[in-house]
């Protein structure tokens, strides 16, 4: 079985899908200073924080690997002007889930993209999984390099709420990914990414899911 997507949703605050046939939930979380996120079914496993070097905006990922899903599955943020972004997906391993994971948040300054690093699948069909916070207004354009599909895109405001996105990739063979984000005005960023295994994932190795965070400046 590969990874097929089951549903997706955004919002600010708090957002909701019907995750109903997934067997892995992946969150995207942005916020700054301290911010919860709880799920109304499951214990989320959070992964690596990251940050800019402004020191507003922070980005987490945070996934789910098991069956309890179902209707009006909701993430909520302790932070009301906070994004929360989501993807279901049913495919994934029953252990050894997660593989590889990286980001990375602007340099002081403002800028028009974000290399949130690299990470490593060294099996077939395995899915890679971006998310992506900005601070200030909404922006002109928005892509995500290395052919990865933005699912979810929240506009941002300034004084109001953050904006972001999340996004997501199944690789047809094993390999490196270091995908850029790029948008058309300058903003502070931040953006984690993270890999994990199909089902049906074959080849050699294995990972950790050993960390990695740094500051990018293209």
């Amino acid at each position: 079985m590969t990874f097929s997507l089951i549903a997706s949703n955004a919002g600010i605050g708090s957002t909701s899908i019907d995750s109903t046939g997934a067997d892995l939930i992946v969150v995207w979380h942005s916020f700054d200073s301290s911010a919860t996120l709880t799920d109304s079914r499951n214990t989320l496993t959070a992964l690596d924080e990251h940050f800019e070097a402004n020191g507003g905006t922070k980005g987490r990922l945070f996934y789910y690997r098991g069956t309890n899903v179902g209707a009006a599955h909701t993430f909520t943020s302790s932070l009301g002007y906070g994004l929360v972004a989501v993807e279901a997906w049913a495919g994934s391993a029953a252990s050894g889930t997660l593989v590889d994971q990286d980001g990375a948040g602007t340099a002081a300054g403002l800028f028009e993209t974000l290399a949130p690093g690299s990470v490593t699948a060294d099996q077939t069909n395995c899915l890679v999984v971006c998310g992506l916070q900005m601070g200030g207004n909404s922006v002109t354009s928005l892509a995500l390099s290395s052919s990865f599909t933005i699912e979810e895109h929240v506009q941002g405001s300034s004084g109001v709420n953050y904006g972001g996105a999340i996004a997501h990739k199944v690789l047809s063979s094993a390999g490196t990914e270091s995908p850029v984000w790029t948008w058309g005005n300058t903003r502070s960023a931040v953006s984690g990414l993270a890999v994990f295994l199909a089902a049906d994932s074959s080849g050699g190795g294995s990972s950790n899911g050993a960390a990695r965070h740094y500051y990018a400046q293209l």
